[in-house]
């Protein structure tokens, strides 16, 4: 694990000065990300007992990033809110705060957000309904304790209810009603829209604890529905379900981590959604990359394996608003356009199969 170390080596003194971090035994050599733990004594209040607030750091190996998260307590559960990253743009969450410059594993990137915050007991309030019998019951799952855990272009576009099993359903938030509408309103409209469905894959045992110690892995697919309506699932069967796949988590090297660098170019991964159409039943199985997504900057692709004349393969990434046009990847093709642009780093080239 000693990439851990490498990583935090320098940074770790300066966002969390005096914190001791804990992580698992288990193996962290060849992961792509580590997960540990510690915490930080909150500030005196009067006649208040001293109390802690639990960080957790995620660790990515290949870019180098630190994220921060604060754990807190919702509900009598524990809920993470992100609070910093090293990087804003590999981050699935912009934290808010204007960006500064900052280095972390000799990797020069733009950081955001405040590591040093600290939670203070407070009052939550929890929101449950049931539509239907066949539903359940469902806890609204505000959206602050999704960022930094999906992009957050879903985050602003969908409501998240989780429901008895805790998995999490997310309903698309009709064009022209906020967050704060009624919610006799929500699901009233008859359009065409699309729902996420987030489930959770548990490891294996049982938490006693009462802590949210269990780990598990989350698969968001996404899917068509003929209308808004929040009881029912009425699924358009002529649209493809879609399954996200996790740019920052990917492993080094990886066709979907090189594919989620080039994106980044654009905008940050908060806003790239890459998506597979092959037919997943969990979060580890291999999958295709089909269709990939940039809403803030208005553009998509699609992905073509195309075989060339001397027998090689290549992957392709298809311009779905400019007609023939695939994403160029060889460096002579960035070298010429660097070469106009001058300084300009945030772009792609586009090319034909005549290469130009």
């Amino acid at each position: 694990e000693t990439w851990i170390a490498e990583v935090l080596l320098e940074k770790l003194p300066l966002i969390l000065p005096d914190v001791t971090l804990y992580m698992s035994p288990n193996d962290q050599s060849n992961m792509p990300f580590a997960h540990l733990l510690g915490w930080i004594e909150n500030p005196t209040q009067g006649d208040i007992p001293f109390t802690h607030t639990l960080k957790e750091v995620v660790v990515s190996y290949n870019p180098p990033v630190v994220t921060v998260f604060n754990v807190k307590e919702y509900g009598r559960r524990h809920l993470r809110t992100l609070e910093y990253t090293s990087n804003m743009s590999l981050c699935l969450h912009e934290v808010a705060g204007e960006p500064y410059p900052d280095r972390v594993g000799g990797v020069l990137a733009m950081s955001g957000g405040i590591p040093m915050t600290t939670v203070s007991p407070e009052p939550s309030l929890v929101i449950t309904r049931a539509l239907t019998s066949e539903m359940g019951t469902q806890t609204l799952i505000p959206s602050r304790f999704m960022a930094g855990l999906i992009p957050a272009c879903l985050v602003d576009k969908y409501i998240f209810w989780q429901s008895e099993d805790d998995n999490l359903v997310g309903y698309e938030i009709p064009k022209d009603t906020s967050i704060e509408a009624d919610a006799t309103d929500i699901g009233a409209d008859t359009q065409s829209s699309t729902r996420l469905k987030i489930k959770l894959t548990k490891a294996n045992g049982v938490d006693n604890s009462g802590f949210c110690n269990t780990a598990a892995n989350a698969m968001i697919q996404r899917f068509a529905v003929v209308d808004l309506d929040e009881e029912s699932e009425n699924i358009d069967k002529n649209r493809p379900i879609l399954t996200l796949l996790n740019v920052v988590t990917a492993p080094a090297g990886s066709l979907l981590k090189q594919i989620g660098m080039l994106l980044s170019r654009l905008d940050n991964l908060s806003q790239v959604l890459v998506w597979s159409q092959s037919e997943v039943q969990n979060a580890q199985q291999a999958c295709s990359i089909d269709f990939i997504e940039l809403p803030r900057v208005n553009l998509s692709f699609r992905a073509k394996r195309v075989e060339k004349i001397d027998g090689s393969v290549e992957h392709r990434l298809y311009s779905n608003d400019n007609d023939g046009l695939y994403i160029a990847t060889s460096n002579k093709a960035r070298g010429i356009m660097e070469k106009l642009l001058g300084s300009i780093d945030h772009f792609i080239v586009l090319q034909n199969e005549d290469n130009d």
